[in-house]
């Protein structure tokens, strides 16, 4: 155990700063302009909810808060935010009174598009990246990072825990 102890201090070091910079940069502002319109600002956190929405049919609150690991309360202050904006709008299930399904508006489809341009020069750039990198490397980092995941739903947990 010692002679991994260095290592993995480097590692949650690693993942740390990592963690410190999605958290800025999830505060970053996406600039949206629609037919020549005003400038819209989503912030990241937004546009990635928009991201979701667009991409499943039928989606609602709870798809969404399992989607990013948050409480169905969280997921829907996030969406009722967007629909004060106009990007979603909420319809009710065809089968059940109480499920509502979300939906992308026009100017929701116009986020997710400005999003999506955004993204792919990143998402290219960062596949080249990572495909540098044997399978068996991608495998055992996806582990690690399970690993992480476990350790921080326990402490959400216990934070729940503590607020009821």
């Amino acid at each position: 155990m010692k002679q991994k102890e260095a290592p993995i201090k480097n590692l949650i070091q690693k993942i740390t700063q990592v963690l410190h910079k999605y958290e800025r940069m999830e505060k970053l502002p996406l600039v949206i302009t629609i037919d020549g319109g005003d400038p819209l600002t989503v912030s990241t956190k937004e546009v990635h909810t928009i991201e979701v929405i667009g991409n499943h049919q039928e989606i609602n609150i709870t798809d969404v808060a399992g989607h990013f690991g948050i409480t169905k309360s969280g997921a829907s202050q996030m969406v009722s935010k967007l629909e004060k904006k106009g990007f979603v709008e909420r319809r009710q299930s065809a089968h059940s009174n109480k499920e509502y399904w979300l939906y992308l508006t026009q100017t929701g489809w116009a986020a997710y598009h400005t999003h999506e341009r955004m993204h792919g020069e990143e998402r290219v750039d960062l596949f080249e990246h990572l495909s540098e990198f044997p399978v068996s490397e991608l495998d055992k980092t996806a582990q690690i990072l399970g690993a992480l995941e476990k350790t921080l739903d326990a402490r959400l947990e216990q934070a729940d825990l503590k607020k009821a």
